[in-house]
């Protein structure tokens, strides 16, 4: 895997900005010596050069294994559960992390897991970002698997997420659509293009504060990263969100105020679930800190 510095940065803040893993796991592929700049080993906090080129090579892919978890189960039945992801916890291997995701947990239940979404994505129908806590869908055996995927193409399955974001929109409601592309030079981020997988966002506006607004965002198509290019797009990003975010404003904030709160979906047997859960404790305090400032 190969990048070209675009500019003077730290390399481990470089590549974590390009792939999905933390920095400190950057930083011990630093020291075991899977980066190479221009063919030679560095230290972790080494600062790029403008042009200079960087080699990635990512370790043998390690074994699955199941790791416990606390996890947080709000519906369970013989062919599906719901998930209440934390914010930090990743939710299926890649880019170089096998354990420690949410997957690993899942193996650990003991539950029966589908198969169709691959090998390292046992029973995963959907997934949420690192930092984006809330509800998540999993299924138990392929045949559930498959008609959750169908339900989420036809848009039969209704997902809802609260939003703290910078600035205060003038309108109550809005629709952003437009088709979703790898950004040029970020290729593990996205932008709104010309080309690329079509995608379509609904906002409302539930309060508003000084500087900032929450607000309710519902996903007609669900692509990656999908909510954080659109608010981007209408300049009103997520709070501490780390790719499309402001830098100025993210080291304060635990996590990224974007949560999964709501899901609306119809079981296999044809019953109707409809499942809401608040925000992490890091979210509610912030939401609490500023209605107290308005107040």
């Amino acid at each position: 895997m190969h990048f070209v510095a675009q500019e003077q940065e730290r390399l481990d803040l470089y590549l974590s900005q390009r792939m999905e893993l933390s920095r400190s796991a950057i930083q011990k592929l630093i020291e075991e010596a899977h980066v190479l700049v221009e063919g030679r080993e560095v230290k972790k906090n080494y600062r790029l050069e403008k042009g200079e080129r960087i080699t990635l090579s990512l370790p043998d892919k390690e074994e699955l294994k199941p790791e416990e978890m606390n996890l947080e189960v709000l519906h369970e039945d013989a062919h599906l559960a719901v998930i209440n992801k934390p914010p930090g916890l990743t939710v299926h291997p890649g880019s170089g992390q096998v354990q420690g995701t949410l997957v690993s947990g899942l193996l650990a239940t003991g539950w029966p897991l589908s198969s169709l979404g691959g090998e390292d994505r046992p029973g995963i129908v959907h997934r949420l970002d690192k930092d984006t806590s809330g509800l998540l869908l999993i299924a138990k055996d392929n045949e559930t698997h498959a008609y959750l995927k169908e339900q989420l193409q036809e848009r039969k399955i209704t997902r809802k997420y609260l939003a703290l974001v910078h600035g205060i929109p003038k309108w109550t409601e809005t629709t952003v659509e437009g088709y979703l592309e790898r950004h040029p030079r970020y290729p593990t981020s996205y932008r709104l293009g010309d080309s690329g997988r079509y995608s379509r966002s609904y906002f409302k506006k539930l309060e508003e504060f000084d500087d900032y607004a929450l607000l309710e965002c519902t996903l007609d198509t669900g692509r990656t990263h999908q909510l954080r290019v659109h608010l981007k797009s209408i300049h009103h990003p997520v709070l501490g969100d780390p790719v499309y975010g402001p830098k100025t404003k993210r080291k304060s904030l635990e996590h990224q105020m974007l949560h999964a709160y709501s899901l609306t979906f119809i079981t296999p047997e044809g019953k109707k679930v409809e499942i809401q859960v608040d925000p992490p404790e890091g979210f509610q305090r912030l939401l609490q800190f500023k209605r107290d400032t308005v107040l």
